[in-house]
């Protein structure tokens, strides 16, 4: 997903009253996926992790986590 798509979609939510945060691979490129395996788990397993984050939202399916 483009980052500037990911960025208009947060600032949608934020107008609806949501807090919003973008991974750090929101917009960036690795073959089929926007990174390595190793780099979209570990960013995925510090959003379950952090007690602030209520939802995840994939913009491309979440398909390939894992």
């Amino acid at each position: 997903m483009d980052r500037n798509v990911a960025e208009f979609a947060s600032s949608v939510l934020q107008s609806w009253g949501f807090r919003t945060r973008l991974g750090e691979t929101v917009g960036s490129r690795f073959h089929n996926f926007s990174a390595p395996d190793s780099l979209r788990y570990e960013e995925l397993q510090g959003m379950l992790d952090d007690g602030e984050v209520q939802a995840i939202l994939f913009g491309r399916g979440g398909y390939g986590i894992l």
